[in-house]
């Protein structure tokens, strides 16, 4: 299993309860590595700088001891570089609310569930955001001036949907209430009609876990709602029902009792995460612009592609990031060209481009790399989510009929695959060599 990204454990001493969780974090791809607090500075700003820090604070003692994690949770959340590090308190709980510098805190019960969607959904929020910083800086290389972009969530204007029988409403009303304004739907029918005449920020599913996989595939089938934030609700003790929760495309799932601190605190991170995405979609429009962006597709220039590949290479080998491109040729072209003329090959590569940009994530960065070939740039990922990202992207190619010419029946069309992660040795150039050759008709 490719490694799903680095973690970095500080503790002074190991305790049962706690090595479960980091067990559980390594069988789920992560690296992890483990150190005392009087290194980790040394080990935030290192040529592996991890995405996530958890500050095991189970085994600590109240008191000196306590206080100088807070104090190393205060000093990491400032750390240098573009990419803020995320910092999880384990096992410390506050009547006063989250310590500065944690942007999440894991009290009892520990759960590895829990835990694991945490790190996810918190090193994807740092990606997005060292994302916009890239693309306001490559913008700038191209005289297109975006401007600063500020807080991704006001509070209270979120907007929430409840689907199900109502059974937690109440909780989740309870949790919610100040960061976001509730709509309930008993029925699917009715989420249906909500979700096609209004923005929602999340997404919470209040029913069976299976009914809940069944509506989120159907749901991520709609690439309009692809990547809407979809909560749910298990029981600790359905671990196969659990397992297929992200195979369905859940984003978060709330295993067994809650406190609404913790879900409140999911969701704003959840809602910030879909927030940022927005923003970065805002700024992809803000940057359409003749010497950045494709006249054809819409998409990025390869020219702008090359600069903001360049600057992630920098980044990279400054701080061991990883990244990926994932290569796409529209095999069918040069055959419409020859039947129906170059207006209609023209015309699929522009359909095939917006519904690329309809199903990448936020912080990817499409391209149209030259004739018949796209490019998709995935920062902070690996091999897995390339290709998770490419057989989304051909999956609903292969399902969709484009049209052609006038007079002439929509037809599918399909795409060669190539995939490329950053390694010490590569530039921006020999990435995109290897995304584009040879390639599979995947």
């Amino acid at each position: 299993m490719t490694a799903s990204g680095r973690i970095l454990v500080i503790e002074e001493r190991s305790c049962a309860e706690t090595r479960r969780l980091w067990d559980a974090v390594r069988e789920h791809g992560y690296e992890l590595v483990t150190m005392p607090l009087g290194r980790t500075l040394e080990q935030a700003t290192s040529a592996h700088r991890p995405d996530v820090v958890l500050l095991n604070m189970v085994a600590a003692e109240m008191g000196a001891e306590r206080n100088r994690y807070l104090d190393a949770a205060s000093r990491l959340s400032i750390s240098g570089g573009a990419r803020r590090l995320p910092v999880i308190g384990i096992g410390e709980a506050s009547e006063r609310g989250r310590p500065i510098g944690m942007s999440a805190v894991l009290s009892r019960p520990l759960s590895a569930a829990r835990l694991i969607g945490r790190i996810a959904s918190l090193s994807r929020l740092a990606t997005m955001q060292a994302e916009l910083r890239r693309r306001i800086e490559t913008g700038g290389r191209f005289g297109i001036e975006i401007p600063s972009l500020e807080s991704a969530i006001v509070d209270g204007d979120a907007n929430v949907l409840v689907v199900g029988r109502g059974q937690r409403y109440l909780a989740v009303e309870t949790a919610l209430s100040r960061m976001a304004t509730l709509t309930g739907a008993f029925s699917l029918a009715t989420a249906r009609d909500y979700l096609t005449r209004r923005a929602f920020d999340l997404v919470i599913l209040d029913m069976d876990i299976a009914e809940a996989v069944d509506v989120t595939e159907e749901f991520r089938r709609n690439p309009a709602h692809f990547a809407l934030p979809i909560f749910a609700f298990a029981e600790p003790d359905r671990e196969e029902e659990i397992e297929a929760c992200h195979g369905a495309g859940i984003s978060d799932l709330i295993v067994g009792p809650f406190e609404p601190r913790e879900l409140a605190e999911r969701a704003y991170a959840a809602i910030a995460e879909n927030r940022l995405r927005e923003q970065l979609k805002a700024v992809y429009t803000k940057a359409r612009h003749m010497a950045s962006n494709d006249a054809l597709t819409g998409l990025f220039a390869r020219g702008y592609l090359m600069e903001h590949m360049s600057r992630l290479v920098r980044e990279a080998r400054r701080s061991g990031d990883r990244f990926a491109l994932v290569g796409f040729t529209l095999a069918d072209l040069p055959d419409l060209n020859k039947r129906y003329g170059y207006a209609a090959g023209d015309n699929v590569l522009r359909q095939v481009g917006v519904l690329i940009t309809r199903l990448i994530r936020g912080e990817d960065l499409a391209a149209r790399a030259g004739g018949d070939r796209f490019a998709l740039l995935l920062p902070s990922a690996g091999y897995d989510e390339a290709l998770k990202a490419s057989e989304r992207v051909v999956a609903v190619v292969r399902m969709t009929q484009f049209s052609i010419a006038d007079g002439v029946s929509p037809a599918t069309v399909d795409l060669e695959v190539g995939h490329a992660v950053w390694t010490a040795s590569d530039d921006a150039e020999s990435m995109l060599a290897r995304a584009f050759g040879p390639q599979i008709r995947s």
